[in-house]
């Protein structure tokens, strides 16, 4: 039980889409008040009854708000994805459920007439058993469905066999021949360019591993004369895909691009794809947005 709490699971907090599904839930609460009525919201003779329980589904929105994008930048190492896994979801979906309950409960006392939840605990205790089942059985069957669709993913992917030996071959022709006026304009397409705020930096395209992001940064990892390194620049993915286009190096996540001539072994989990590369020990995450790129990719290699 405790290995499978473990599991990956996809960090989607922070990304647009959880906006509408934070009104979608709202809206949901909203709707499901207005038509059983519980919670002494029947009994309340005020004329604005039906805006007062139209706050409930502002309240859940307003939580879900907070919990997606807020409480991610308070506890950015909880959040992040590499270390993100299917038991600290259910972690997160509890505390949501806690959350919407105390602040609905903190409502009803506060605006509506005859509230039938005099005790904070009895609203928050009575939400936790109505959502927990729900979210707990939607999550697994999420974790369950991405998992099979990415390692479905992962086995359509089929590397060149002779990859490796292909590339280092071209990497010692480009090293020891001298180019001529026909071959120049191929010969600076192998070169990937930096532009920072005070630097240009150009590096051999074979010596690219990925590029990661950090803010306004982006670290550079590569491999060259058998030594890997990592170094930062003053810039950002965007403006790397701005200024470089090559069918071989491609954005594969939000934070990342990687030089996909590098890869060695593809696997696949419920964040999505990962990426094994050569001369690297860890892996470089596909979310799936992109993964159709990478099959792209390969696919047109054969």
């Amino acid at each position: 039980m405790i290995s499978f709490l473990k599991q990956p699971f996809p960090c989607t907090f922070g990304h647009k889409i959880n906006f509408y599904v934070a009104a979608l839930v709202g809206t949901f609460v909203a709707a499901f008040l207005l038509i059983f009525m519980p919670f002494g919201i029947s009994e309340s003779r005020d004329a604005n009854t039906i805006i007062k329980t139209i706050g409930f589904g502002f309240v859940s929105f307003t939580v879900m708000l907070f919990i997606y994008f807020v409480l991610p930048k308070m506890f950015t190492n909880f959040f992040l994805e590499k270390n993100y896994t299917i038991g600290k979801e259910l972690i997160v979906n509890i505390f949501m459920v806690l959350l919407i309950g105390l602040a609905n409960s903190i409502y009803a006392n506060n605006f509506i007439a005859h509230p039938e939840t005099h005790s904070y605990l009895g609203m928050i205790w009575n939400t936790f058993l109505v959502a927990i089942f729900p979210i707990s059985f939607l999550t697994l069957i999420q974790f369950n469905r991405l998992t099979k669709a990415n390692i479905l993913a992962s086995q359509e992917i089929k590397l060149p066999v002779n990859q490796k030996q292909t590339k280092e071959f071209e990497t010692a022709k480009l090293i020891t021949s001298e180019p001529t006026t026909a071959e120049f304009k191929t010969t600076a397409k192998q070169y990937y360019f930096i532009s920072g705020e005070q630097e240009k930096k150009q590096l051999n395209m074979e010596n690219l591993l990925f590029l990661e992001s950090d803010g306004n940064y982006a670290h550079l990892h590569q491999f060259a004369d058998n030594q890997y390194s990592k170094s930062m620049h003053r810039t950002t993915l965007k403006l790397l895909e701005a200024e470089n286009s090559f069918p071989n190096i491609i954005r594969c996540h939000r934070s990342y691009i990687v030089n996909l001539d590098q890869v060695k072994e593809v696997n696949g989990n419920a964040q999505g794809l990962k990426l094994t590369l050569h001369n690297y020990e860890d892996v470089v995450p596909v979310s799936r947005k992109y993964i159709n790129d990478v099959k792209s990719y390969f696919n047109q290699s054969k």
